[in-house]
């Protein structure tokens, strides 16, 4: 498999997050909508995920979570149901952190 290189802004807010999460959690996935950091504008790259979602995230959305924009389209908001439980990207890792660590220690 060939190697994607990223560039360095990419490299550090990845590194960054990756402090939010436990041992266990691949997250975050550059390129993920959802617990990725943000693509600058103008990006054309390599990503790190081949459609809008790591597989982590994609579990998260069959159990009903869904994100969306804040009304100013600044700021990612995750739901479940009618209710917002995260206010953030990181927020939202700190809260699914857990949950994913533990699943992924179970199947190893």
């Amino acid at each position: 498999e060939e190697r994607q290189i990223l560039p360095q802004w990419a490299v550090s807010k990845t590194v960054e997050w990756r402090k939010l999460v436990k041992e266990g959690d691949p997250r975050p996935v550059f390129g993920c909508n959802w617990c990725g950091p943000k693509i600058r504008t103008g990006y054309e790259g390599p990503l790190l995920v081949k459609s809008d979602l790591c597989p982590t995230c994609k579990e998260f959305e069959k159990e009903g979570y869904y994100m969306k924009m804040t009304a100013g389209g600044s700021k990612k908001t995750f739901c479940l149901g009618n209710e917002t439980v995260w206010w953030s990207n990181q927020a939202y890792l700190m809260g699914t952190t857990d949950k994913v660590a533990e699943s992924n220690s179970q199947k190893a």
